[in-house]
């Protein structure tokens, strides 16, 4: 009897509590950085990095998850929003059959993915695909690193705790289905004592080996409001929305602002090295520019890559160039019918190496960085705020830069969005890492990053001038 109505229920808590919390802090951080993890989704959907164990298994040569990869944010945020409330109802016994049964094919999943990404051994397919092995599974995102094996294991413990758990879970409730009112698995209040303390006991050991302590802040907020929700209304699947809102919330401020903690290694306090600014690298545009025309027919389709013989000079450097035709509109766009004669010109560069400009970043006393990791991508709507900003910064003698990776500006839009500024290339892999907007701002003080500031909330001339003086 003891067994029965003490000790088992203890010990269901206790394991609940260790799988819900793990859970919970796992999807938090991934939360937390939703751009991180789902550009670690993106790396798994390549054909060469999970897709080719399906064409060589099973001989489907057309097998491809590349067309998830535009939609990796939003699976990205669903998986951080399921696991966060799978975590809780599994403590608190909301749902528990749904919830068990989302539990474990969920982490079946992830323990076959582990056991693929630990088996990579690179080198080519069957089918002929070069192999990318993706190097951590990003399950505690960059927070916590673990090898290929050893989130194999974690995922392995967890379905080994969740099948015990579920065992007890179900004995207990047994003994009541014959009962003649409704069974609800929800924990009583003795299920609450132990549920709750040992959820904070085990938050706070994840809380401190990564160093961060806001999930016991979130957690708080979950069980206040699964406290209010059983006590005043008694639903189940009340409980899970509130958790699912509460959830998403979250994911929505993360990414519409920067990451509450930062785990990367160009975090803010950051003293830059000049191997962390690979690829930082002068623009060609920046460079005295020869004309040439490609006489190559190209369409409405490439937008601003077109350009007319006589509208090859936005450049103001260009107006002495024969083509120049000073009767044409700066707003000239590339809209003419299909039929209409329009040609490719080409840029020919004096400058055959472009200069790295890393050491240069290390050595100012401040210097404000406009990065974007593809410019077509890039919230658009912004530039005109950012150009006024680089003008008053340049206006007060403050270095201020663009800088492009991926798909960096056309001579158009350079002209015409950024009204002419000069900006740098960058390393695409380098600016996703400084910083988790598109564009983003940062102000770098004698090679030590001080200061990030999402674009929606961009700092002005008073606030930056603040900080310098400071």
């Amino acid at each position: 009897m003891i067994l029965r109505t003490i000790i088992k229920p203890i010990i269901d808590s206790f394991f609940k509590s260790i799988i819900g919390a793990t859970l919970i802090v796992s999807g938090l951080i991934k939360a937390n950085d939703t751009i991180g993890f789902s550009i670690k989704l993106s790396d798994y959907f390549q054909d060469g990095a999970l897709a080719y164990r399906v064409q060589d298994l099973f001989g489907w040569s057309s097998f491809s998850l590349e067309w998830l990869i535009e939609y990796s944010l939003y699976l990205a945020i669903f998986i951080c929003v399921l696991e966060v409330v799978l975590g809780f109802c599994l403590i608190v016994g909301s749902k528990i059959k749904e919830t068990v049964f989302l539990l474990m094919s969920m982490l079946l999943f992830f323990l076959i993915l582990t056991l693929h990404t630990a088996t990579c051994g690179g080198g080519l397919s069957a089918s002929g695909i070069q192999i990318q092995c993706v190097s951590d599974c990003g399950c505690f995102g960059d927070a916590l690193k673990f090898t290929p094996w050893g989130s194999f294991t974690k995922d392995l413990v967890l379905i080994i705790l969740l099948v015990i758990s579920v065992i007890i879970t179900f004995d207990l409730y047994k003994r009541k289905k014959n009962r003649p009112y409704k069974v609800s698995y929800l924990n009583s209040l003795f299920d609450d004592i132990f549920a709750v303390t040992f959820t904070f006991i085990f938050t706070l050991i994840w809380c401190v080996i990564i160093s961060w302590y806001f999930p016991l802040v979130l957690i708080s907020l979950f069980f206040i409001i699964y406290f209010f929700i059983k006590k005043y209304y008694s639903s189940e699947i009340l409980i899970v929305l509130a958790i699912s809102l509460v959830s998403l919330a979250f994911c929505y401020y993360t990414l519409n602002n920067l990451p509450i903690k930062d785990f990367r290694q160009y975090k803010i306090g950051t003293e830059l090295k000049e191997d962390q600014l690979f690829n930082l690298d002068q623009n060609c545009f920046d460079c005295k520019p020869e004309l040439i025309n490609t006489n190559e027919p190209c369409y409405e389709e490439l937008a601003a890559d077109c350009v007319h013989p006589e509208a090859c000079n936005y450049n103001p450097e260009w107006k002495n160039h024969p083509d120049y035709n000073s009767a044409l509109p700066e707003t000239w766009r590339c809209d003419f019918p299909k039929d209409h004669p329009l040609y490719k010109t080409g840029m020919k560069c004096e400058c055959e190496k472009m200069p790295s400009v890393r050491k240069d970043f290390l050595n100012f006393k401040s210097v404000v960085l406009f990065i974007s990791n593809d410019f077509n991508k890039s919230n658009k709507s912004v530039y005109k705020d950012l150009n006024l900003l680089m003008k008053n910064l340049n206006d007060n003698d403050i270095k201020s830069f663009y800088a492009f990776a991926g798909s960096p500006p056309s001579l158009f839009e350079k002209n015409n969005i950024l009204e002419g500024n000069k900006f740098l290339f960058a390393d695409e892999e380098m600016s996703k890492m400084m910083i988790r907007s598109n564009p983003g701002i940062l102000l770098i003080q004698y090679g030590v990053i001080t200061h990030k500031w999402h674009h929606n909330n961009m700092p002005d001339l008073r606030e930056i001038l603040k900080i310098l003086k400071d």
